[in-house]
């Protein structure tokens, strides 16, 4: 006889949230202890979200340091949460600051760029199925060089916005994005010089 997982509302900033939506609406730092209690995970499991419940249970696993697993679970749930804002929580001394509800901007970069370096050695997993490798596409050309990033790391874009523009030999050209998401780094600089299929940036997919 298969056990019934009953669905139960999960308590944070003062309210009991019923749904993903209201949950992003209600995000805090409240979220952190949620997570590695396990009842975040749960939550998900009985609105039958197996996929959000295993990156979750991911992220509790890979960060040690509630920042870390903040950021982690902002990215996961889709939050746009603005830097200072989260140096606010977790950067200030002790009676300093107050988180700030429902924060507005994107800013992902130092811990997604961790987590997809630890995820060379480590198994494939949710986190590492949204990571994509930017290149220098073989048909414009055999060379060159970077003429003018048009986004900078940490911001989020939207698929067909440009990411970098190049001059090669065959002529100048835009790179665009192929989907929405994070600018995890940048590895080139204006003005470096370029190679066909060349790495030279790596991005977070927001898309399913």
């Amino acid at each position: 006889m298969a056990i019934k997982i009953i669905k139960f509302d999960l308590p944070i900033n003062g309210t009991k949230v019923t749904t993903l939506e209201a949950l992003r609406d209600n995000l805090t730092d409240e979220i952190v202890p949620l997570a590695r209690s396990g009842q975040l995970e749960r939550w998900f499991k009985s609105r039958q979200m197996q996929e959000q419940a295993q990156a979750v249970a991911a992220a509790v696993s890979q960060h040690a340091k509630d920042k870390a697993l903040f950021l982690a679970l902002c990215a996961l749930l889709e939050v746009e949460v603005h830097p200072d804002d989260v140096s606010a929580i977790f950067d200030a001394p002790p009676k300093a600051g107050q988180h700030v509800k429902g924060g507005k901007y994107f800013e992902l970069y130092e811990e997604l760029k961790k987590s997809y370096e630890s995820m060379q050695e480590n198994p494939k997993s949710i986190w590492e199925s949204k990571i994509t490798e930017i290149k220098i596409p073989i048909s414009i050309g055999n060379s060159g060089y970077i003429e003018k990033w048009a986004i900078r790391e940490g911001a989020l874009v939207t698929a067909g916005q440009t990411l970098v523009t190049v001059e090669t030999n065959k002529g100048r050209f835009d790179i665009s994005a192929t989907f929405s998401g994070v600018v995890v780094e940048k590895l080139l600089d204006n003005k470096n010089p370029i190679t066909k299929n060349q790495l030279i940036a790596i991005l977070y997919s927001l898309e399913n």
